[in-house]
């Protein structure tokens, strides 16, 4: 929750080599190498997702060993607990940091990950790293308890930062995750969970701010009172998804005040601040509400395309991808792509495939979102998210083609995004140009905005995210209302976008087919 919307992420993969299910299932021996100021967590207990009864029911493990080929899925077969911290503050876009952890199984190995993702070994204070300049930041093996060894990455990070992350790490016997945090990953019945420590985050003047330009609160003083002081003692807010026969979500809002009768209000205020953030769950407006003493707590079902959007935000860093252990009985080779994978030029066929299916399946989920239209307005995020992964596809030996057409849909996905959150643009269809208007009310960048307002032109945000005065003395409803004017006049320009996507796509996929062959048609 860098962004406090709950973007989760994906259903996985794969096969688990000599990994026992209790090893699989731990995370606990992960939690030393967790940086001290962590306040946000999630959570992805990978093996129980798999073998959840819809996942074997729906052969999961097979359809996400495939995607992973493909590049639909980040996280490598071979992980089967991810553990992700960071340190966010509100008003600000992304985290101060990002770390992720995880156990490197038999059959992996740390010098084979950064060779094959094309990255330098080096080695600070004795550990193993490699520098990935496509995520901006450091992968370490750690040393942990009865020769575990530990993958732990960390983004944006510094070769200092990487040295005082091992240093801190070999002095502490344990874990100093926060109480909340810990306490909220501590849940086995869930295989997805993510929270934020939320104690002492929002400033009095913002949530009254907040609160007195929310439509649910129109007209009554009464609620509007009691929630701002609610939300002064908010302590936290976790998200875990639970998969049996169905998926099945709970948010739970913990407070440290007994909540009344104003609760009712709490689940329109969160769609409400989810839809301003670009965070729209199409779940979450059904969902049902329910009050313990100081926790009010939210359950929805989930679909399979809200569940990829939540997992978009949780596996947004994850650990480099390697080819895994062989198992005992491996399937027979499939053949391989005609023409030859790699040719004089350098370019490697099946490496180029992975890449344009990668990109297809990405753009594939935004498209689904615009032609169902229910809350595609409130989607900006999702496009960010999505177009973010694109750019984070490994590129090595792919067709330079195919790299402009991963370009040009990431910029696409961006635009989109943009353009949902009010931003001016001027679309020719023809020459297939957009070009933004930075002249536009200002309009949430990311979930804090919800509280802070920080505004966001095409060159970034305003005062970085920061409170603007003039905002704040602004009408909150009046300022939405315009934004929606914006966004409803701005219909046509989406359409024209989308119009050049499926041309760049039927283009692109006619050029890949005349050159390499059928595969290149799916």
């Amino acid at each position: 929750m860098s962004r406090w919307s709950v973007r989760v992420f994906i259903v996985f993969f794969c096969s688990w080599g000599t990994l026992t299910p209790l090893h699989a299932q731990s995370y606990e021996g992960l939690l030393k190498f967790v940086p001290d100021d962590a306040n946000t967590v999630a959570l992805l207990r990978v093996h129980d997702f798999i073998n959840s009864p819809l996942g074997v029911k729906e052969d999961w493990k097979k359809k996400h060993e495939t995607e992973h080929l493909n590049g639909g899925v980040a996280i490598p077969p071979w992980v089967n607990v991810l553990l992700r911290t960071s340190y966010v503050r509100p008003g600000h876009g992304g985290g101060d940091w990002t770390s992720v952890l995880t156990v490197l199984p038999e059959g992996i190995d740390f010098k084979k990950i950064a060779k094959e993702t094309g990255n330098e070994l080096q080695e600070i204070n004795s550990h193993p790293v490699f520098f990935s300049q496509k995520r901006n930041g450091y992968f370490v093996q750690f040393q942990g308890e009865n020769q575990e060894r530990i993958l732990g990455g960390i983004v944006p990070a510094s070769r200092q930062d990487v040295s005082r992350w091992i240093s801190e790490s070999a002095e502490e016997e344990t874990t100093k995750l926060d109480e909340y945090l810990a306490q909220a990953i501590d849940d086995s019945s869930s295989q997805i969970i993510l929270a934020i420590s939320m104690k002492d985050m929002l400033d009095p003047v913002h949530i009254r701010y907040r609160l007195s330009g929310s439509k649910a609160l129109e007209n009554n003083t009464q609620a509007r009172t009691a929630l701002t002081l609610d939300f002064q003692s908010l302590q936290g807010v976790r998200l875990a998804v639970q998969v049996k026969e169905s998926t099945q979500a709970e948010i739970r809002l913990d407070f440290d005040r007994t909540i009344g009768p104003e609760s009712e209000h709490i689940k329109s205020l969160l769609v409400e601040f989810l839809n301003d953030a670009g965070s729209a769950l199409d779940e979450l407006e059904n969902a049902g509400v329910e009050t313990r003493g100081k926790s009010v707590i939210l359950t929805m079902p989930l679909s399979g395309e809200s569940l990829r959007r939540i997992l978009s935000l949780v596996t947004s860093v994850s650990p480099p991808s390697a080819s895994g252990p062989q198992t005992k009985t491996p399937e027979p080779p499939k053949p391989e792509i005609e023409p030859k994978s790699q040719g004089a030029s350098g370019i490697d066929v099946k490496a180029s495939l992975k890449y344009y299916r990668a990109v297809n399946h990405n753009v594939d989920d935004m498209e689904k979102a615009y032609k169902r239209i229910n809350n595609y307005r409130q989607t900006a995020q999702w496009h960010d998210n999505f177009a973010k992964r694109i750019d984070e596809l490994p590129i090595e030996n792919v067709d330079p083609e195919l790299l402009d057409y991963g370009q040009k849909m990431s910029s696409y996905l961006r635009s989109l995004g943009a353009s949902l959150r009010g931003m001016g643009l001027k679309v020719d269809a023809l020459n297939h140009s957009i070009t933004y208007k930075v002249e536009q009310k200002p309009m949430y960048r990311n979930g804090y905005d919800w509280w802070y307002g920080g505004a966001w032109t095409a060159y970034g945000p305003y005062n970085y995210g920061r409170p603007m005065k003039t905002e704040v003395d602004t009408n909150l409803n009046q300022v939405r209302t315009k934004q929606a004017d914006i966004v409803a006049k701005t219909q046509p320009d989406r359409d024209k976008i989308w119009q050049i996507i499926n041309e760049e796509r039927s283009t692109t996929r006619r050029a890949m087919v005349a050159k390499y062959g059928s595969d290149f048609q799916k």
